[in-house]
């Protein structure tokens, strides 16, 4: 037996690699519909477990009840509304060297927040369920907000 290859082997080959390369080319230029279905297929899946998560969560959220504010509530909510408000005046007076004319140069008009500059300071008062709530400039907020963060962490735990 010798090492040459007979004299069909080549014109086989070339006749092999020829075949594929037409079957490549015929299949690239035919569309195909069965890869666009299961790509149509698996973007509706996808869109239906998205929409039904949306729609399960949007009624558990519905269902659960939300609890109206107590009076204590209401109270702890003024108290941080102040609180927001004493910093906005804060930084205004930090910055400007003086305290603002009214609230509505600190973006916290209409709040139903009364502002009223004394001794140079300030007091700032909101109604409430028991009576009208003070801040006064020279109190501490910290222990003025504490409230808030009580009732805030009960309220999340419910």
């Amino acid at each position: 037996m010798t090492d040459e290859p007979d004299g069909n082997r080549p014109d086989s080959a070339d006749s092999l690699i020829g075949d594929i390369m037409r079957r490549e080319a015929e299949l690239a230029s035919v569309p195909e519909p069965v890869a666009r279905t299961r790509s149509r297929v698996r973007r509706l899946v996808v869109a239906t477990m998205l929409l039904s998560g949306v729609t399960l969560l949007d009624a558990h959220l519905l269902a659960r009840t939300v609890r109206p504010f107590t009076p204590a509530d209401q109270v702890a909510s003024a108290r941080y509304v102040l609180y927001f408000a004493a910093k906005a005046v804060d930084a205004y007076r930090s910055t400007r060297r003086e305290l603002p004319a009214d609230l509505s140069a600190v973006g916290m008009a209409g709040n139903g927040i009364t502002y009223s500059p004394v001794d140079g300071g300030y007091v700032l008062r909101m109604a409430g369920p028991h009576g009208p709530i003070e801040f006064r400039s020279d109190a501490d907020a910290a222990s003025f907000v504490a409230v808030w963060n009580d009732v805030g962490t009960r309220r999340l735990n419910e």
